[in-house]
């Protein structure tokens, strides 16, 4: 299974080969785990997330046509049930951090041991602040800014997911950094 491309594992997914279907999961759930819980900054909610995006491509399998690559197809399900869930719901306060469980979404960074609690306290806040500013992007926007820099996708990947000319994608990633400068600047004071 691990050779096979994913439209060969689709195709075989079609067919009801529920293993082909596992290898699918196995090959996508951390990079979109990653994608929701960027765009959610809720671990719970993330997880679930992934499980309806995966719910849901398995309830889409007839209809699956290989037209560009599977990644920009699944991703793109998981952008739709984002954005539906958004509509769905109020907006609510984002907690300093998400560590239950021992998750840890800022892990890669590194911190000086010798640091006083001062400074810890106070680099918990900006990466709070960054979160809270990206959150309160536009749905367009956030989409845009999350799948560059959070998941290093390139211009013509997003644009792909997204179904939107580059230019459009470079136009909302203008837009949203510099909205995001302004909201942190705005903060400061």
């Amino acid at each position: 299974m691990k050779r096979l491309s994913d439209d060969e594992l689709m195709h075989l997914v079609k067919t009801g080969d529920f293993s082909a279907f596992d290898e699918l999961y196995n090959r996508y759930r951390q990079p979109l785990r990653r994608f929701l819980f960027s765009l959610t900054w809720d671990q719970d909610a993330s997880e679930d997330y992934l499980q309806e995006v995966f719910v849901r491509l398995f309830q889409s399998r007839e209809r699956y046509t290989p037209a560009g690559r599977f990644s920009a197809y699944l991703f793109r399900i998981a952008k739709n049930y984002y954005l539906t869930q958004r509509r769905r719901k109020s907006r609510k306060e984002l907690p300093w951090t998400d560590q239950r469980n021992g998750f840890r979404p800022f892990e890669d960074i590194i911190a000086n041991e010798r640091i006083e609690p001062e400074i810890h306290l106070m680099e918990e806040y900006r990466r709070w602040r960054i979160r809270r500013a990206i959150d309160c992007l536009p749905a367009a926007q956030k989409l845009v800014f999350v799948m560059s820099h959070f998941e290093g996708m390139k211009y013509a990947e997003i644009a792909a997911i997204l179904g939107i000319p580059v230019g459009t994608v470079k136009s909302r990633m203008s837009v949203a950094v510099s909205k995001l400068r302004s909201f942190l600047k705005e903060d400061e004071k």
